[in-house]
Parts: structure tokens; C-alpha cells; sequence
């Protein structure tokens, strides 16, 4: 009985090992397809949430600045057309600085840290943003918003299965100027 399902086994090899391979391909399919339209989370059925986990590309990171009546938001990751041009017309140290800026945002869509959010909003605080990019906020006092008025956060796009929608959430949040 064993020798014949070995032999069994060694003529249907390609056959089995084709069919194994389709089973996988299904179950990864359908976790795709689950995580998408159902409340599935990405680490359940099937252990395949690595593969279906949403990708930092969806991530952006911004800049929350409180003024003397309204907060600012500010978009530093991915880069916007304005700031990109404001970056390339500043001199070549302020770019540099701008440029670092926009560095640490990008570095905080993979591993958004409370060092490195410190870091930021200390360089962000240094910087006289434009009005276009503030929204016309004004800061408290003087011309640049001081680091304890100031805060990043990382935002990742999600599909709400619930009420079909896609929305931005905050997965990521740090008060930590002036500290």
C-alpha cells in the first residue's frame, strides 16, 4: 500500500506540485481580495498579512503648526509643487536645509521615531514659512513657530470596508517640540 502511493507520488510529482502551487496562489488571492473588501486584518487568515499589509507609499507626513488663532498644516512628504519649487529657488544653504527637512519626512514614513521627529520640527522651527504654505496661519510670536507650537504627524491612507471609503489616519503623532 505505501509503495504504491510512493509510486503514485513519483509519476504525479509535476501534477502535485502544480496543484500545491495553485492552492498557494489561491490562498494569497483570496487574502488580497479579503483585506480589501472585508474587515480582515491584514496579519489574519492565512498568514499572508505580510504580503497585503499597506505599503509606507501610502503614507505622508506632516507638519501641524499652532498659530495665534488657527493651526497650520503643512505637507512635507511627498513633496507638493510648491514646496519643491520653494526648495530649488532658496539659496544653496537654506535648500540644503529645506532639502533635510523633506529627508526627514521621508524617513518617517518607514520608521516615524521620536528622535527623528524632534529633530525635524527643531529644523522646521528655525524656518520663516510662507504664508502659502501656512494657510496665512501666523505664528504666536515672532516670525518663525516655536518648537513647542509645533508637531509631526504620519497619516497612511486606509479603505474603510464599512462604509466603502477611503480615509487618511493618523498612525503616527508626536508632541514633542520644546523638549
Amino acid at each position: 500500500m505505501i509503495t504504491a502511493l510512493i509510486n503514485f507520488i513519483g509519476r504525479q510529482a509535476k501534477v502535485l506540485a502544480a496543484l500545491l502551487t495553485l492552492v498557494v496562489i489561491a490562498n494569497v488571492g483570496w487574502q488580497f481580495y479579503s483585506h480589501k473588501t472585508t474587515t480582515l486584518t491584514p496579519w489574519k487568515g492565512g498568514g499572508f498579512g505580510m504580503y497585503t499589509a499597506p505599503h509606507p507609499d501610502t503614507r505622508s507626513v506632516w507638519l501641524e503648526m499652532d498659530g495665534v488663532t488657527d493651526r497650520a498644516q503643512m505637507r512635507i512628504y511627498p513633496r507638493n509643487r510648491d514646496l519643491h519649487d520653494w526648495i530649488d529657488g532658496v539659496s544653496l544653504r537654506g535648500g540644503a536645509v529645506l532639502r533635510d527637512i523633506s529627508l526627514k519626512g521621508a524617513s518617517m514614513r518607514y520608521f516615524p521615531r521620536d528622535d527623528t521627529a524632534k529633530a525635524l520640527i527643531s529644523q522646521a522651527a528655525r524656518i520663516g514659512w510662507l504664508d502659502s504654505f501656512t494657510g496665512g496661519v501666523a505664528p504666536k510670536s515672532g516670525k518663525t513657530f516655536a518648537p513647542q507650537d509645533m508637531r509631526i504627524v504620519v497619516y497612511e491612507t486606509v479603505y474603510d470596508a464599512h462604509a466603502k471609503t477611503v480615509t487618511r489616519k493618523a498612525i503616527y503623532r508626536s508632541d514633542l517640540g520644546g523638549q
